[in-house]
């Protein structure tokens, strides 16, 4: 250790000849920073001792003691004092917690509307990939493309649905798109994410909050865990991804169409039978009836031709004979004289209707009896 101490003060010599300069190079020991001393770090623990403790006892009080509140029974009164004002205070942590996951009202809508200005059905549509597509690229940004069909779906359901969008987004981002989507406003209401119950980091749609009968609504989405709360309402669509092509919305509108005319009493009965057929696809499954029903129609449409047309020649058949003077009977009988000119002095009118003329056998024929032989030959009664 000497050694190398003393080698760091050789003296070096720079340059050459009786000029030389000597130059000594000296060891420089690294300077360390200090850390805090133990008083601040006792300083720094009794400062937080003090705000954590006043927190507690401020969050974890009981009501009784704040003045002006009404108060609830404690369910922390048979704990220890100290373990209560811990479980209080945990508590109030969780409700503010819940405060930001929770929707922002209990009724996200106002009550209904009174008759007959009140849609009967309440219909639910989520924004994204039902009827807009988003999409973002490096040369264009972000890109907005509207579903095939958007103005007839919302069209014709117009009259059956109270029609509401009910999405994910924040309304900064979304009222613009419902705004170019909707020019003719169909939709009566709008539910953005502050109205939604986020849940296990998924924003859920809770129809409870919605202020309308369950057994009224139907909420069209593309996500389940969105509608998780009452599956039994939701009608799952595949995400539509901007294809020009797509008739989802065209074939939706039959099926919801149907649905109100038929005007049940609970929407989630129909839409269960549906699931339970297709294992959740009910839009398949409504196709593959509607199929069958169109195919039945056209065979009972060509039954009924068929029919029609048989009993067309049978009737002509009968006429001919009838106008060749056969009676009911089978008989000849003489065919009815032309009706007796009109007098001059009572000319005719297009209004005035002449007297039954007499048959060859004394009696009348008018079109009272044509129209009755008809009836009883065709089986009118």
């Amino acid at each position: 250790m000497q050694r190398a101490a003393r080698s760091l003060f050789q003296s070096l010599r720079v340059g050459a000849g009786p000029g030389r300069q000597q130059v000594r190079c000296y060891y420089l020991k690294k300077k360390t920073k200090k850390g805090p001393s133990g008083q601040a770090w006792l300083a720094l623990v009794g400062i937080t001792t003090t705000i954590t403790g006043v927190t507690i006892y401020l969050l974890g009080r009981r009501e009784e003691t704040i003045e002006g509140l009404d108060t609830a029974p404690d369910k922390y009164a048979d704990e220890n004092v100290v373990k209560a004002y811990f479980l209080r205070a945990w508590d109030q942590v969780k409700d503010y917690q819940q405060s930001f996951a929770r929707p922002r009202d209990h009724n996200l809508l106002p009550d209904l509307l009174p008759p007959p200005y009140q849609k009967p059905y309440t219909l639910i549509l989520e924004l994204n990939n039902v009827l807009i597509h988003t999409n973002y690229d490096r040369k264009h940004g972000w890109t907005y493309q509207k579903r095939p069909g958007v103005e007839y779906f919302l069209g014709h359901l117009f009259d059956f649905y109270e029609i509401i969008i009910f999405t994910s987004d924040i309304p900064m981002t979304a009222q613009p798109l419902i705004a170019a989507m909707d020019p003719n406003q169909y939709t009566m209401y709008h539910l953005y994410r502050s109205d939604t119950n986020y849940t296990n980091a998924h924003h859920i749609k809770d129809l409870t909050h919605l202020n309308r009968p369950l057994s009224k609504v139907v909420i069209v989405d593309t996500d389940p865990k969105s509608v998780q709360f009452q599956p039994e309402n939701s009608i799952i669509l595949d995400k539509w991804k901007g294809d020009v092509s797509d008739k989802t919305l065209w074939d939706l509108v039959p099926l919801l169409q149907t649905i109100a005319l038929h005007g049940p009493s609970d929407v989630r009965p129909v839409l269960d039978s549906y699931k339970a057929e297709g294992d959740g696809k009910v839009m398949q499954v409504f196709k593959t009836k509607q199929a069958l029903l169109l195919e039945q129609e056209e065979r009972e449409r060509e039954e009924r031709k068929r029919l029609s047309q048989k009993s067309g020649s049978r009737f002509g058949g009968q006429f001919s004979t009838f106008s060749l003077g056969t009676g009911v009977a089978g008989q000849r009988t003489t065919p009815p004289p032309p009706p007796p000119p009109s007098s001059p002095s009572s000319p005719s009118s297009p209004h005035s209707q002449s007297a039954p003329v007499p048959s060859a056998e004394g009696g009348s024929t008018d079109d009272d009896s044509w129209t009755t032989w008809i009836g009883s030959w065709i089986g009118w009664k």
